[in-house]
């Protein structure tokens, strides 16, 4: 009920904004280049299967919690998202510890498999994060573009 409530006042407040004022013209999309079609999914997909093998290095129970945590973060639209997302996360989790483990406190279990999942969740949000700053940093984007170029067949480097 809550979240329909939620969705509810969204969706009248849009409606009541669209009325204030004409929505903007969406600025049409850019024309697929090397980096958005190679350099991003290479980079992405290697942060995320550094994510996965540093959870099998930690012998973690769940890895793709840890998977899942990566790929999570690295999806924002700038450094600055990245950073709040890793940073949201690995709170909202810690705090989500603090009241799960409160209504068990007699279940040892229960304890370790929640820590298990904090450790996930800061393994996941530091690959992403790693990964974000490779997408978002000018200077590193461009060595790794640079390098997949001389890797790729000529004719596919348009």
């Amino acid at each position: 009920m809550g979240c329909l409530l939620a969705c509810l006042i969204a969706f009248f407040f849009s409606l009541h904004v669209l009325r204030l004022q004409p929505p903007q013209p969406v600025a049409p999309l850019p024309a697929p280049d090397f980096d958005a079609m190679v350099t991003d999914p290479v980079v992405t997909g290697l942060s995320l299967g550094g994510s996965l093998l540093l959870a099998l290095a930690f012998q973690l129970e769940r890895p793709y919690w840890v998977a899942l945590t990566c790929i999570t973060v690295i999806q924002g639209a700038s450094l600055r998202a990245i950073w709040n997302r890793q940073t949201q996360r690995i709170a909202g989790t810690g705090l989500g510890l603090l009241l799960a483990e409160a209504t068990q406190l007699d279940q040892a279990s229960a304890g370790s498999l929640l820590q298990a999942r904090l450790l996930d969740t800061v393994v996941g949000s530091v690959a992403g994060l790693l990964g974000g700053v490779v997408l978002h940093t000018p200077r590193l984007r461009d060595a790794v573009s640079r390098s997949l170029r001389r890797l790729t067949p000529p004719r596919l480097r348009h």
